[in-house]
């Protein structure tokens, strides 16, 4: 082994521990406008936080550095919002305090598929978990789904995927009696997580 291929693996330490992420963290999601959607469970990548540095506070944390309201993109006579959130970021390694900043940003004041006006009361709350994901994500955590384009992270806001299997299915089924049947074939697990989308083609078949 050379040096600087030994100076690499200790430089990868981190990342090498929280780079794969558990299937079942991960969870199908669908935007108002019926965008196929992947999130990463935020209290998944806490405990792994946790388990890697100590509890937080103590072997790592944050600071909020800005909270704000910014104006996105006009929609006629609506003038969206956007949360932004800054923080800074910190842990310990090596018996070192590291620390860097990053924002996490979610919509305030938007237009739903409907187009009528919405406000989501908990968009700070909902850019701090953006900010925390992606801090996260800096060191490595879950870099197999972020190396692949799969989410930017936010359990709220997560981006754009290929859909898969059972989601086309979901998708396909013509009526109730097709989706019902459909959905006495997956597992326990499988109905959890892909309930969402059962709920959605429902509603465009026009089910309550």
């Amino acid at each position: 082994m050379t040096k600087e291929t030994s100076m690499e693996n200790v430089n990868l330490s981190i990342w090498a521990k929280v780079e794969k992420t558990d299937p079942s963290a991960i969870s199908p999601m669908f935007l108002a406008d019926g965008t196929n959607l992947s999130a990463i469970n935020h209290n998944y990548q806490i405990k792994r936080a946790t388990e890697l540095f100590g509890p937080c506070g103590a072997g790592w944390g944050y600071n909020v550095i800005d909270a704000s309201i910014i104006d996105g993109a006009k929609e006629g006579d609506v003038q969206t919002k956007v949360s932004s959130v800054q923080i800074e970021f910190w842990y310990k390694h090596n018996n070192e305090v590291c620390r860097f900043s990053h924002f996490g940003q979610t919509p305030f004041i938007f237009l739903n598929k409907d187009k009528e006006v919405k406000t989501d009361e908990d968009a700070h709350k909902k850019s701090l978990t953006d900010a925390i994901n992606k801090s996260l994500s800096m060191l490595g955590f879950s870099a197999d789904i972020y190396g692949q384009g799969k989410s930017d992270g936010v359990g709220d806001q997560p981006a754009a995927i290929e859909e898969d299997e059972i989601t086309k299915n979901i998708k396909a089924c013509k009526n109730v009696d097709e989706l019902s049947a459909l959905w006495k074939k997956l597992t326990q697990e499988q109905m959890k997580q892909y309930a969402k989308i059962k709920d959605a083609r429902k509603a465009d078949l026009g089910v309550a």
